[in-house]
C-alpha cells in the first residue's frame, strides 16, 4: 500500500524530452507546486474570451 509520502513523490519519470516537428527540442515535465505563481500570472494574463 502507498503512503501519503510515495504519492506526494515527484514522479520524475514523467519527464521527457520531445523533438518538435520543426525539429527542436522541448522538455515537458509534470506541474510542480513551486509553478503556481508563474501559471497564475499567465492565466491573469488571458482575455475572457481565451
Amino acid at each position: 500500500m502507498a503512503t501519503g509520502r510515495d504519492r506526494a513523490a515527484y514522479p520524475a519519470y514523467r519527464e521527457a524530452d520531445v523533438v518538435l516537428r520543426d525539429g527542436s527540442t522541448v522538455h515537458l515535465r509534470p506541474i510542480r507546486p513551486d509553478d503556481e505563481e508563474r501559471l497564475l500570472s499567465f492565466f491573469r494574463t488571458l482575455s475572457k474570451s481565451t
